[in-house]
């Protein structure tokens, strides 16, 4: 089902917007939350909670990309969440280890929270990003965004583990350059 049309349902406040959303998009938004969280009934809650999160927002609003905006908030519900049962007991440690990566090259006053309101850095990241070749970007964004392994990555691109990590890096030294340039502090 097309993403007007489930919108569409959602402004008519029609439950069957939900099952559409479900259907169409549920893998998706299970793959991002599973990544992230590293359990199934965890990710579950969080992409229900998405839907409920969709419901309560559509409308006033109306997404363009119904996937990208559903995408982001999974996204979010689960790094909460995973921070969340993190602060509680040691778990799957792959958000750590994504954040650890990016401290570098991240601004030193910056939270995650605040990250994504900050229209600055969100446009100097847009601008990095569309200055990297395809293959660069596709990395990077299934790296940080998606929260892929660095050997799913490599299986992915059919190349070794090692080059996978090796782009991460410049690519990761490449935006704390981009950074510096815009005039954030790091």
């Amino acid at each position: 089902m097309e993403d007007q049309h489930i919108v569409a349902l959602l402004w008519e406040r029609s439950e069957r917007a939900i099952d559409s959303i479900s259907r169409t998009y549920g893998s998706y938004c299970m793959s991002i939350a599973e990544r992230i969280v590293c359990d199934r009934e965890d990710a579950e809650e969080c992409v229900n909670d998405a839907y409920l999160r969709v419901w309560e927002t559509v409308p006033p609003e109306r997404p363009q990309s119904l996937k990208a905006y559903l995408g982001t908030i999974v996204r979010n519900l689960a790094i909460n969440r995973y921070r969340r049962v993190h602060t509680q007991k040691r778990s799957c440690d792959r958000v750590s280890e994504l954040l650890d990566e990016l401290t570098q090259c991240l601004p030193a006053q910056c939270d995650w929270d605040s990250l994504t309101d900050d229209m600055v850095i969100r446009n100097c990241l847009n601008r990095f990003l569309r200055e990297l070749s395809s293959r660069e970007r596709r990395v990077f964004v299934r790296r940080y965004w998606y929260a892929d392994s660095v050997t799913d990555i490599a299986k992915l691109l059919h190349t070794k583990e090692n080059a996978v990590y090796v782009m991460l890096s410049r690519t990761r030294q490449k935006l704390k350059e981009a950074l510096k340039r815009e005039g954030i502090v790091l």
